[in-house]
Parts: structure tokens; C-alpha cells; sequence
């Protein structure tokens, strides 16, 4: 199964196992901001199961390829006014820095120099 979580399995087959496993988090918080974020973000109603899984799968995967959808867009739909790392504190940042967010600020104690 670890696979399906961290492995190389193709996105929808993940999809799919998370989508058998909602029906079993009901009434932890998981279950219920699963469905709160499709419904505030993607607009959809449905109940995730292994039934809506490919229409739900589908619906926002097409969505997440418009321009509206963008990491952006998203990030401003969310009201986010910065987006923090927790790299490694000897990291250089070099990766994160090149994300073009406005604000990017590091969540660990000052960095050590390593050069």
C-alpha cells in the first residue's frame, strides 16, 4: 500500500485509494475538509467514494489546467500572504527562492552560513 502514498504509482490510482479510505475517516477531520476543500475550491458536491473517485479525479484535473487554477491563483483564492519552508536549516534555499510567490519566508532560526 505505501505505493499508493509516497511510491510511483500513476496520480489517479493514489487518488482512487484515498478516495476507498474517505468513506472510513467519517466523523474525523480528515472525511470532513476533504470534502470542505473540493466544495470551497473546486465547486464540487459529490461524496468522495470509489464511485465519484474518476468524476471528481477528472472534474479537477481539468480545472487545475486553467489558468484559474494555477499555484497563483490558488494561493490568492486562499488568501495566503506568504508561503514559509521547512527545508533543511543548512539549506540554501536556492530551490525555494526561485518560487515566484511575492514572500517567501524561512520557518527555522537564523541559517548557518555553510560557505
Amino acid at each position: 500500500m505505501k505505493s499508493y502514498c509516497t511510491g510511483d504509482r500513476p496520480d489517479y490510482e493514489k487518488f482512487q485509494k484515498w478516495a476507498e479510505t474517505v468513506p472510513y475517516t467519517l466523523r474525523n477531520p480528515l472525511y470532513h475538509w476533504t470534502h470542505l476543500e473540493l466544495q470551497r475550491y473546486f465547486d464540487i458536491q459529490d461524496i468522495v467514494s470509489s464511485r465519484t473517485a474518476k468524476k471528481i479525479y477528472d472534474t479537477c484535473s481539468a480545472k487545475l489546467q486553467t489558468k484559474e487554477f494555477s499555484v497563483r491563483n490558488l494561493l490568492r483564492r486562499m488568501n495566503v500572504r506568504a508561503v514559509c519552508t521547512t527545508d533543511d536549516p543548512v539549506d540554501t534555499l536556492e530551490y525555494s527562492c526561485t518560487i515566484e510567490t511575492g514572500r517567501l519566508r524561512d520557518s527555522h532560526p537564523p541559517r548557518l552560513q555553510t560557505r
